[in-house]
């Protein structure tokens, strides 16, 4: 734990915070023979599905657009997502792609160069770790109201929270964007709070509808389902 409290900082807007290593220098095994391997069996599974050769190419095409993710320079070739890596760690978290997502070309080197990755094993931790120092953050400003609910309604990236005033859905908000962290897929019974979030953060069944007349939906979350039709 004291690694990760010296480790994390904020900057450019996120938590920066390190992979939780257990010592300081670290010597890790080439893989690359079995990251090829994986590779392959990707491509024939892609090569199966029209459908999830699209969305899986789109995927990794948007992530490296984004600039979560880049070729590793030639001059760094040796051996060896959102809550931000440090420079110094990016070799870590490499990966082989096909370039431009063309599956008839040679396999190159990538690596992640902003954000700790989907699906590995401390991306979760490392995540829950910066949204626990957002909410320390925020209950100076915020209330410990607000501080609560960043620690204990979340799951993964889901928050479920019934909240009494307006005033603190405004501050959650706020002090999760002050930490890094968009929250997005609104859905509320109150009108007027719905009109206050950006239509591109609503939940994709509310952002079609006219709230001064139409039903609000019922929303599943984390197996929970849910209705918002009192206002």
């Amino acid at each position: 734990m004291a690694k990760v409290s010296d480790g994390i900082k904020h900057t450019g807007g996120h938590y920066e915070k390190p992979l939780p290593f257990r010592q300081s220098e670290v010597k890790l095994p080439n893989n690359r023979q079995q990251a090829f391997k994986r590779a392959l069996w990707q491509r024939k599974k892609m090569l199966q599905s029209q459908q999830y050769r699209s969305d899986y190419v789109a995927f990794i095409t948007d992530m490296i657009d984004q600039r979560y993710a880049e070729k590793v320079p030639h001059e760094s070739l040796k051996t060896i997502f959102l809550v931000l890596v440090p420079i110094d760690q990016r070799d870590f978290l490499r990966f082989l792609w096909w370039p431009n997502g063309d599956l008839s070309a040679e396999l190159e080197e990538y690596r992640m160069m902003r954000v700790h990755p989907f699906g590995a094993v401390s991306s979760p931790s490392c995540s829950s770790y910066a949204l626990h120092t957002t909410a320390n953050e925020a209950k100076r400003e915020y209330g410990s109201e607000v501080a609560e609910v960043l620690r204990r309604n979340f799951y993964l990236d889901d928050c479920l929270r019934s909240i009494g005033t307006e005033d603190q859905i405004a501050g959650l908000c706020q002090a999760c964007r002050k930490g890094g962290f968009c929250l997005t897929k609104f859905i509320c019974n109150r009108r007027s709070v719905l009109e206050s979030i950006p239509v591109e953060e609503r939940s994709k069944d509310v952002k079609t509808l006219d709230l001064s007349y139409d039903d609000l939906p019922i929303e599943r979350a984390l197996g929970v389902h849910l209705s918002f039709a009192s206002s």
